[in-house]
């Protein structure tokens, strides 16, 4: 889908980050001089080996983490929604079915509704699974919903 309005989704300029540091123990950067620009319709997969910074970027696009230099720069009209990988072991955690929870959520939806939103991401049956925990992300209606799930 297109915005209204032109321009980039978002401009990320310079970035640098690194974890709070103590007196004693100085941290690594984790993120040095990052430039991304993500244009309308652009597709993008952020890949690599486990603790090179790709949650930590994730956190910053979706504005949970700021960087120590450098900016991001949104599109005014865009949502963010950040799917992180610890949102699966809270989902897990749930005593209701994912049918009651998003029931719970959005009491105005039917349950006929609700399981034809989760049979369009191919679920079988409304279970806690990971695939249901990103519908849940998604149902929040986010222009911009970025996953981190460890993989």
């Amino acid at each position: 889908a297109t915005l209204r309005s032109p321009g980039p989704i978002f401009l990320v300029d310079d970035v640098w980050f690194r974890y709070n540091t103590t007196k004693t123990t100085r941290q690594r950067w984790i993120l040095t001089g990052v430039n991304m620009q993500v244009q309308q319709g652009d597709r993008i997969a952020i890949i690599g080996p486990n603790g090179q910074g790709k949650s930590t970027m994730m956190g910053i696009l979706s504005g949970s983490l700021k960087p120590l230099k450098g900016q991001v720069r949104m599109h005014p009209h865009i949502t963010v929604s950040y799917f992180e990988q610890h949102f699966v072991d809270n989902t897990r955690a749930l005593s209701v079915s994912m049918l009651e929870y998003i029931h719970d959520k959005y009491p105005e939806m039917s349950q006929q509704d609700i399981y034809a939103a989760l049979g369009s991401f191919n679920l079988a049956g409304a279970g806690g699974c990971p695939p249901a925990a990103f519908v849940l992300v998604w149902w929040s209606i986010s222009s911009l919903c970025v996953r981190s799930d460890g993989a």
